[in-house]
C-alpha cells in the first residue's frame, strides 16, 4: 500500500494509535520504508504496509525482552523510557551498555532535529503588523492595467469595478515540484508563490490571508503553495532562507519576494500593485530579489 505524498507524521499518529506503539517508532519505519519516485522521480512514496510490517518485526523482538527485567529496571531509574528501552536492549542482545549507547545515541539524534526545526523558526522573519493590517484588501487597478485571467475561474466584475469573488479551488493550489512549470511558469495570470512549513507560526497567520486575497481577487492572480519540508527541490532552487517566503511571478518570471508577515498594509498594496503591472515596486527591486 504505496502512498503519494502522504503526511508521515499523520501516518506515524495512526499507526502508533492502530498498533499501540509509541509514534516514534512508527515515525522511524515511515521513514526507513519510503522510497523515492513518482512521476517527477524526487517525490517520497511511503509505503504503509511495509512500514506496518517492519514494526510487528520490531514488535515482536522487543517481546523477548520482560518488562521487569533488571536491565529495563536499571534503565528506566536512569530515566529513559520503558518501551524504548526493551527496544534498545533487544537490538544490543540485552547488553546493557550497547542498549545504553543506543537510547543516548536516539536522543542525540531527537535533539539534533529540535535543533534544527529552533534554528529554522529563528531564521524566520518575525515582523510586528499594525493591528488594523488586513492584507485581503486588493489594489484598485485601472482598467489600462487589469489583466483579465483567460480561464474560467475569473470571476466577473460588480458595477462598482470590485471583483467578483470567485470558488478557493480555483485560484488556491497546493503544488508539488512536477506540477511547478504548469501551475506556475504557465499562469495565465499573476501568481503568488508562497513557500511555507506547517512547523512555521507566521506561515499559519499569512497563508489564509493569501487565500483569502485570491478569493475575493475574482481570479486576477492565482496563489500557489508550496510545503517547503516535503518539496525541497522547490525552496532549495529559489534559494529560499526563511519562512514564509513569498514570490511574485508575472509571465513565468520572478518580479518581487518578500520573507516574513508583510510590514504594513501599504507594503502589501504596493507588492500587488507591481505584481499586477500597475505601479513600480517601492523601494525598487534590488537584484537578490529577482
Amino acid at each position: 500500500q504505496q502512498q503519494h505524498e502522504t503526511d508521515p507524521t499523520e501516518m506515524a499518529h495512526r499507526l502508533a494509535k492502530d498498533m499501540d506503539v509509541d509514534p516514534r517508532l512508527t515515525m522511524a519505519a515511515i521513514g526507513a520504508t519510503a522510497t523515492i519516485g513518482g512521476d517527477s522521480g524526487t517525490q517520497r512514496i511511503f509505503n504503509e504496509s511495509a512500514a506496518r510490517e517492519m514494526i510487528q518485526q520490531e514488535l515482536n523482538l522487543i517481546s523477548s525482552i520482560p518488562q521487569d527485567s533488571p536491565e529495563v529496571q536499571t534503565l528506566t531509574k536512569e530515566g529513559f523510557d520503558a518501551f524504548l528501552s526493551r527496544r534498545a536492549l533487544a537490538f544490543a542482545e540485552n547488553n546493557l551498555e550497547d542498549a545504553r549507547a543506543i537510547l543516548l545515541a536516539d536522543q542525540m539524534d531527537e535533539q539534533e532535529e529540535e535543533e534544527k526545526a529552533t534554528k529554522g523558526r529563528e531564521g524566520t522573519d518575525f515582523v510586528e503588523v499594525k493591528a488594523n493590517f488586513d492584507p485581503t484588501k486588493l489594489p484598485t487597478t485601472s482598467p489600462a492595467t487589469n489583466q483579465t485571467p483567460s480561464n474560467n475561474s475569473a470571476g466577473s466584475a460588480n458595477p462598482s469595478g470590485i471583483p467578483k469573488p470567485v470558488p478557493k479551488e480555483s485560484v488556491v493550489f497546493e503544488a508539488t515540484t512536477a506540477q511547478i512549470q504548469e501551475l506556475v511558469l504557465e499562469s495565465p495570470v499573476p501568481v503568488l508563490l508562497d513557500v511555507y512549513a506547517d512547523w512555521c507560526g507566521p506561515c499559519k497567520v499569512l497563508g489564509p490571508a493569501l487565500e483569502e486575497m485570491a478569493v475575493k481577487s475574482g481570479g486576477m492572480f492565482r496563489l500557489v503553495k508550496v510545503n517547503s519540508d516535503n518539496e525541497r527541490p522547490v525552496s532549495q532552487a529559489l534559494e529560499v532562507t526563511a519562512l514564509p517566503t513569498v514570490f511574485g511571478i508575472r509571465d513565468g518570471k520572478i518580479v518581487h519576494m518578500f520573507q516574513g508577515m508583510p510590514r504594513s498594509e501599504d507594503m502589501m498594496k504596493n507588492f500587488m500593485m507591481g505584481l499586477f503591472g500597475a505601479a513600480p515596486f517601492s523601494p525598487p527591486v534590488t537584484s537578490q530579489e529577482t
